[in-house]
């Protein structure tokens, strides 16, 4: 039997506990924040989170971008808790090279799907796979696992795309500059045409990238740190621990949308009525 001091010390300790758990929450962290930017095809603008469109006959080139997390950063939810010490991210070696990139950091893999609920406004269309960029010397499609996504029907006449993976090739990690601070990394090829989406419907609303779809057990991300003795920590992080962090309000990833807005098209009534505008303008003249 317990003594009330020891069942005392059993509840203050369990206490403790519950509370550190909140507190390590309370101040988690995205290890790394997803962006899905466009730009309107052929204005020669930069990418944006917003894209404006006159009509449905235009289409958006759209960019997936990542910026990964200070050091220092925590979040309960992945195997390493506590972000390390960031190290350039060395780019990768040339064919016949030395294959050793040690030390490097960021980040080598990015899961994801591009996608709108059925039926939302406007009415977006995905009718090609994606295309791996290059960056940092290495390709982030070619390598074991990779997926350029599959055009998936959303139920209303158009299609998400699903299960896009980038994999980087072994060894070779990017998103940390040469003063060893997180730096943009996009991921997708920009300059293609499968990055680029298709508009059916006018109106006003956001193009998602997260987890539609994914696999519980697939890899998600595959982050590399150095610890305080300068070995290197490897992260690999599950869908299934993106879930997870996502439910409980503190995700490993925080992906951003794309907002789209698409004017609307003039309706007969209005092209009529401008149209016999335009008549009584040259029967006055």
């Amino acid at each position: 039997m317990f003594s009330a001091k020891g069942i005392r010390k059993v509840a203050l300790a369990a206490f403790a506990g519950v509370m550190g758990l909140a507190a390590a929450q309370s101040m988690a962290s995205p290890f790394m924040t997803v962006k899905l930017l466009g730009r309107v095809t052929s204005s020669g603008g930069a990418f944006s989170s917003t894209v404006n469109l006159t009509s449905t006959a235009q289409t958006v080139d759209y960019a997936v971008q990542y910026v990964l997390a200070p050091e220092g950063s925590v979040n309960p939810f992945a195997d390493h808790t506590t972000i390390g010490d960031w190290v350039p991210s060395v780019a990768a070696p040339d064919a016949g090279e030395d294959p050793s990139t040690d030390p490097t950091s960021g980040n080598a893999v990015l899961r994801f799907s591009l996608f709108e609920n059925s039926g939302a406004s406007p009415r977006v269309n995905f009718n090609q796979t994606a295309a791996g960029a290059i960056t940092n010397n290495g390709a982030w499609s070619g390598s074991a696992g990779t997926s350029n996504g599959a055009v998936t029907a959303r139920g209303d006449g158009a299609n998400d795309l699903i299960g896009v993976t980038f994999i980087r090739p072994a060894g070779t990690f990017d998103g940390i500059d040469a003063n060893g601070n997180p730096a943009a990394v996009t991921v997708n090829n920009t300059a293609s045409t499968k990055s680029r989406f298709q508009l059916q419907t006018s109106g006003n609303g956001v193009v998602a990238i997260g987890t539609k779809g994914l696999v519980g057990g697939d890899l998600f991300l595959g982050l590399r740190w150095l610890d305080a003795q300068g070995a290197d920590v490897n992260t690999n992080v599950s869908v299934q621990q993106q879930l997870n962090s996502a439910a409980a309000g503190n995700p490993i990833v925080a992906f951003q949308g794309l907002q789209v807005n698409v004017a609307p098209e003039p309706t007969g009534l209005a092209l009529v009525g401008l149209a016999g505008l335009g008549l009584i303008r040259r029967r006055k003249a």
